[in-house]
């Protein structure tokens, strides 16, 4: 399986990186989440995804931040979204995941956001 994420420490946060172009694939859905809930395991709990990189994802995908914010926020940190296409900010204003997370343009904006929360 061809490497679909990569996770970068930034200061006190953690940035989520997607390095595929489209999130479709059931199967690569399911590891993606188990790695990303085993991070939060881990103690990565002020998470910024970066959507830089992604014209296109299904909705397996969104259940996967459903699950990641629910376990993050329970164990006292957030989730910042940033760098949405007009196509997937779309679907998340759509989703009414613009009132669930806190989205931002840039990924500096973000951690800038998570570092203020973080304090």
């Amino acid at each position: 399986m061809e490497k679909i994420l990569v996770i970068e420490k930034r200061g006190n946060a953690d940035i989520v990186h997607f390095l595929a172009q489209r999130l479709t694939d059931p199967m690569v859905a399911d590891n993606i989440k188990e790695h990303l809930l085993n991070a939060v395991d881990a103690g990565k709990i002020y998470l910024t995804i970066d959507f830089s990189n992604v014209q296109y994802l299904s909705s397996s995908y969104l259940s996967i931040l459903v699950a990641l914010d629910k376990k993050v926020k329970a164990e006292g940190g957030s989730v910042n979204i940033c760098c949405l296409n007009q196509n997937i900010a779309s679907i998340f204003s759509i989703a009414r995941f613009d009132m669930i997370f806190d989205i931002f343009g840039s990924e500096n904006d973000a951690v800038t956001d998570m570092e203020s929360k973080i304090r």
